[in-house]
C-alpha cells in the first residue's frame, strides 16, 4: 500500500471512529477491537509516527437516552472495554498530510498546527501524570510500567544483550517485543537468526528418525569462543586488506595452505596464546564494507534464465570474459560434475524404477497383474522417462565441440546414446491407415 492510500485510510478513520479533542493537542483512534488498533498502529509506524496504546475500563454509566433504549429492548447495557491509540508531540505534524472531511476535525487540526506542536514525546500515564520520553535520533525510550516474574515451570528462552557494554533498545509494540542492538550494522542478521529459533522452534517439529535432533537449536550460546567452535570455522579470514605478497603468490597458483601465514585466520587466534582473550573474538575485519544488508542482489541471473541451455551459455560466456578463468577447464568440470553423472544416473535408475499411480500417487516396485492400480484402478506410469534421460545429450555434445574437449567425453556421450537407443526404439511416425490406402488408385488401374 503506497503512502497516499495509508494517509487516506487514517483520515477516514479519524473522521469516523477517531477524534481530535478541542481541549487537548492529540489525535485519538478508538475501537473495541484490539486487532484493528494493532493494524492502525502498524500503519502509523510505517509513516514514522510514534503512538501510545491504552485500554480504558468499561464506562460506569450510560446516558439517560441510551439506558431508556436498552430498557425498551429488554436488554442489559453492555460493558465493553474501550481501546484507543493516541498521537502526541512532534508526531502531530502528520496532520499536515491528512485529508480530513469532518468540520470539527478540520477545525481542531488547524488549531493544533497553528499553535505549534511540542518537540518532546509526552505521554500521559494512567494516574494522569505526564512524562517526557527521551530518545536518540528516531528511537524513543519508553518507561517501565511493570516488571513480572515468569512462572519457572513454563518453557522460556533468555537472550543476553549485554546492557553494560552496548546501547540496546527494547521496543514494545502492543504485545510484540523486538530486541534490536543500537550498533546493528552487521549484527542485524545475527539478531534475526537468534530470534528465529525462539519464535519458530518446537520439539514437536523434530522427526523421530535417527539424526532428528541434529542441527536443532536446543542450546543457544550467547558468548562464542573460537576455542569452542568447529574446526571448519577456524579458516574464517578476518583480514581487512590483503598484502601485495598474497597477489604475487596467486599469480603462481600456489596452494591456499601456503598463504595461511600472511592472513588473519581465526585459527591463528586460537593457537597463539599470547593474544588477549578478548582479541580472540574481536577485531575480525572485512575487505568490502557496505552500508545496508539489503543492498545485495534481490534476484540472481540464474533464476531469471528459463532453460538450462541459457544458464550454461551464460556461465561459459562469463568465463570467457574473466582472464583468471580457464573456460575449457570450466566446460570439462561441468560435464564431469553435472551432465554425465545425470545422464548415466538416470539410465541406471530406469532399470530399477518403480511405477506410480496417477490417481492416488501410490508406487509399486513391480507392475500389478491387472495392469492398473489395485487401490483406485488408476493409470500406472513410469517414474523415469526417456526425456529425463536424454535432456542433456545435445547440450553436452555442443559443449564438447565448441570447447574442443578430449575425445573421451564424446565417446562417453556416444555410449550413452547407444544405451538410450537400446532401451527406447527410435520414434517413428505412425499414421492411422484407412481401407482406401490398400485400394489401387485410378491411375494404377489405367
Amino acid at each position: 500500500m503506497n503512502e497516499e492510500l495509508r494517509l487516506d485510510f487514517l483520515s477516514a478513520y479519524i473522521d469516523g471512529d477517531g477524534s481530535i479533542p478541542a481541549t487537548d493537542n492529540c489525535i485519538l483512534f478508538y475501537s473495541v477491537s484490539q486487532k484493528l488498533l494493532e493494524d492502525v498502529g502498524l500503519l502509523l509506524s510505517t509513516l514514522g509516527v510514534f503512538y501510545r496504546y491504552r485500554k480504558d475500563p468499561p464506562p460506569g454509566r450510560y446516558g439517560p437516552r441510551v439506558l431508556a433504549r436498552y430498557k425498551e429492548l429488554g436488554k442489559t447495557p453492555k460493558k465493553q472495554v474501550v481501546r484507543r491509540i493516541s498521537v502526541r508531540g512532534p508526531d502531530l505534524l502528520v496532520l499536515e498530510r491528512l485529508t480530513l472531511m469532518h468540520p470539527f476535525r478540520q477545525k481542531n487540526a488547524q488549531r493544533i498546527l497553528a499553535k505549534g506542536v511540542s518537540v518532546d514525546h509526552i505521554i500521559r500515564a494512567s494516574d494522569g501524570t505526564r512524562h517526557i520520553l527521551g530518545g536518540i535520533s528516531k528511537t524513543v525510550f519508553d518507561i517501565v510500567v511493570e516488571i513480572q516474574l515468569l512462572n519457572k515451570e513454563m518453557p522460556s528462552y533468555c537472550l543476553s544483550v549485554n546492557p553494560e557494554n552496548d546501547k540496546n533498545i527494547l521496543y514494545k509494540n502492543i504485545h510484540t517485543s523486538i530486541c534490536i542492538t543500537g550498533n546493528c550494522d552487521g549484527d542485524e542478521d545475527s539478531v534475526l537468526l537468534a530470534l528465529d529459533p525462539m519464535m519458530n522452534f518446537s520439539r514437536e517439529y523434530l522427526p523421530t528418525t535417527r539424526g532428528g535432533t541434529m542441527d536443532t537449536p536446543l542450546v543457544l550460546s550467547v558468548t562464542i569462543s573460537p576455542k569452542e567452535i568447529d574446526d571448519e570455522a577456524h579458516n574464517i579470514d578476518g583480514s581487512g586488506i590483503y598484502p601485495l605478497e598474497f597477489y604475487e603468490r596467486a599469480l603462481h597458483f600456489v596452494d591456499p595452505k601456503d598463504v595461511e601465514d600472511i592472513l588473519d585466520l581465526v585459527a591463528h587466534r586460537v593457537v597463539d596464546h599470547r593474544i588477549e582473550p578478548i582479541a580472540e573474538s574481536y577485531g575480525l575485519h572485512y575487505s568490502h564494507p557496505t552500508g545496508n544488508v539489503n543492498y545485495g542482489p534481490r534476484e540472481t541471473t540464474y533464476s531469471k534464465l528459463n532453460t538450462m541451455q541459457e544458464k550454461v551459455e551464460g556461465q561459459l560466456a562469463l568465463g570467457q570474459r574473466i582472464a583468471a578463468v580457464d573456460v575449457q577447464d570450466m566446460a570439462r568440470r561441468l560435464l564431469d560434475s553435472h551432465f554425465l553423472p545425470d545422464i548415466y544416473g538416470n539410465l541406471r535408475a530406469f532399470s530399477t524404477q518403480k511405477l506410480r499411480c496417477t490417481g492416488c500417487n501410490e508406487k509399486f516396485r513391480r507392475a500389478p497383474l491387472s495392469g492398473s492400480c489395485p487401490t483406485c484402478t488408476g493409470k500406472l506410469v513410469l517414474t523415469v522417462t526417456k526425456a529425463g534421460i536424454s535432456k542433456y545429450i545435445d547440450l553436452a555434445t555442443t559443449i564438447v565441440k565448441d570447447y574442443n574437449l578430449p575425445r573421451y567425453y564424446q565417446q562417453r556421450i556416444d555410449i550413452a546414446k547407444r544405451m538410450i537407443n537400446s532401451l527406447f526404439p527410435p520414434d517413428e511416425d505412425i499414421h492411422q491407415t484407412t481401407l482406401k490406402g490398400f485400394t489401387p488408385s485410378n491411375q494404377e488401374l489405367e
